[in-house]
Parts: C-alpha cells; structure tokens; sequence
C-alpha cells in the first residue's frame, strides 16, 4: 500500500466520524462517502494494480475531493 492510500484511510475515518455524530441523515454527506467508496474500490485500486495512470489519479483527486466537500459541509454546518 503506497503513502497517499495510508493518508486517505486517515481522512474517511476522520469524515465518516464527523458525519455519524454531526448530520447522520444528511444524504448528501451519505452520498459523497459512497462516492468515496466506490472511486477508490472500483477505480483506483484496480486501476494501481494495472499501472494506468490517468484513471487512478482523476479517482484519487475526485475520491479526496468528496472528503473535503463532507469535512467543508460540516464544519458550515449544511
């Protein structure tokens, strides 16, 4: 496992915790911690084993986004 997955970990847990307490039903929030999920499952890690570098950089970009969106959101408090 490279450094930027081991950083990502990290983030989830941070955004994942914050939502549970902070705004457990939001469905937006919900949302971008499935799209998380899924760009780094079915994107990235495939595409890390296979070594192609376009798909596995948009995943990580978009997948490190959605927890920024969720961490922006909450600490606004939308």
């Amino acid at each position: 496992m490279n450094v930027a997955n081991v950083n990502v970990i990290a983030g989830f847990a941070l955004a994942a915790a914050l939502a549970q307490v902070l705004a457990p039903r939001d469905a937006q929030i919900v949302n971008l911690l499935g799209y998380h999920v899924i760009a780094k499952l079915l994107v990235h890690y495939p595409s890390y084993l296979s070594n192609v570098a376009l798909p596995r950089t948009a995943a990580h970009v978009t997948a490190t986004a959605a927890l920024i969106n969720i961490c922006w959101r909450l600490a606004a408090g939308n």
